[in-house]
């Protein structure tokens, strides 16, 4: 019967057989790896006793909810469970089907589908991600078409949003903070930078987390204007807040322009608290406590600053992506490495088990 057609090149070229194995790891890595993001790293690539062969990295990765255990064959009817087999390809794995004899690539079904390289070039790429690593830099070190590099990177910063953008700040008896990039930040040197677009930028914190939880809004309305008399913006912050504020108090700057009406919002001016706060407190509410957001702010202008965008609006979207990525880079300080793993492996609904 005719075998199923062969669409991914990433699990259909065929090498020689010499390229087979993985050869033992130089950690020549060209970006700066942490200890424990390293350590995961070792330990998913080689066993306790000699070097991980890519043949047998498949089944590593199934153990660990990285690549699927089982696929059902699609022209069966009904459908037939399939056969992980050896196979001429370069994941040296394939599913097999018993009754139509039809083959599917074994990482149907998973993060890793329809990239065009390694496995182990994937996991070297997801750890460059997790360092933040320059994404050129690093394809261009290992090999990899910048496509297939910035394939990976864009699918870890849409799971970073989507998993950042669930979060609610505050809690029953936690505080959040709020304030304004650049407007709150620049009382006595005001923002004189010269950047093409001058987003700006609501700031919220939950101060009962460690490490902060960030959230950093990009106004998207009226971007060229710097007045807090415009309603449009006022009803953005204010939807903003609603939508990330949990619960407990919130203390928030003068000013930051929103619409003051909010039942279910336990608003509190941070001038009111700041009257009655030493010196100390108050450097730590105004400086201090943002000094992580402003560098995240400061480095989204950069960022923009680099881009070519074609409008304001498409320069909004890229920033406030990066932010989301950014900040949610922040709030995992350690283990990033395994926790990224763990979280491609939940998003396609694969159990993730004991490395080991």
């Amino acid at each position: 019967m005719e075998q199923m057609s062969l669409m991914e090149a990433d699990s259909t070229t065929i090498e020689n057989e010499e390229k087979s194995s993985v050869p033992e790891e130089k950690l020549n890595f060209p970006f700066n790896v942490s200890h424990e993001n390293l350590q995961y790293y070792m330990n998913f690539i080689h066993n306790s006793k000699n070097t991980q062969k890519e043949n047998q990295l498949v089944f590593w990765m199934q153990r660990i909810g990285l690549l699927p255990k089982v696929k059902l064959c699609q022209k069966c009817n009904p459908q037939q469970k399939m056969e992980c087999r050896k196979a001429r390809v370069i994941d040296r794995w394939q599913w097999w089907c018993a009754k139509c004899e039809a083959r599917a690539p074994v990482r149907d079904g998973s993060f890793f589908a329809r990239i065009s390289c390694s496995l182990i070039d994937a996991l070297k790429l997801i750890l460059a991600w997790c360092e933040d690593a320059d994404c050129n830099i690093v394809a261009s070190q290992l090999g990899v078409k910048l496509r297939v590099a910035s394939m990976i990177y864009d699918r870890l910063d849409e799971l970073a949003v989507e998993l950042h953008t669930r979060i609610k700040l505050g809690s029953a008896e936690g505080l959040m903070l709020v304030t304004m990039y650049p407007d709150c930040l620049y009382r006595q040197s005001p923002d004189t930078t010269d950047q093409p677009h001058k987003h700006r930028i609501l700031m919220m914190a939950d101060t009962t987390n460690i490490p902060t939880n960030y959230w950093l809004h990009v106004i998207k309305t009226g971007c060229e204007k710097l007045s807090n008399d415009d309603n449009e913006i006022k009803e953005e912050v204010s939807s903003i807040l609603s939508s990330v504020y949990g619960c407990g108090l919130l203390l928030v700057e003068d000013c930051v322009p929103f619409t003051e009406h909010h039942e279910q919002l336990r608003l509190i001016s941070m001038n009111s608290v700041a009257d009655h706060a030493c010196s100390d407190m108050k450097r730590f509410i105004y400086e201090d406590f943002w000094r992580q957001a402003t560098i995240l702010c400061s480095a989204s202008r950069d960022y923009c600053a680099s881009k070519d965008y074609s409008s304001i609006k498409d320069c909004t979207r890229a920033v406030q992506r990066y932010l989301h990525v950014a900040a949610y880079r922040f709030r995992h300080p350690r283990n990033f490495y395994e926790q990224t793993l763990q979280a491609v492996a939940q998003k396609y609904n694969i159990t993730m088990t004991d490395a080991v």
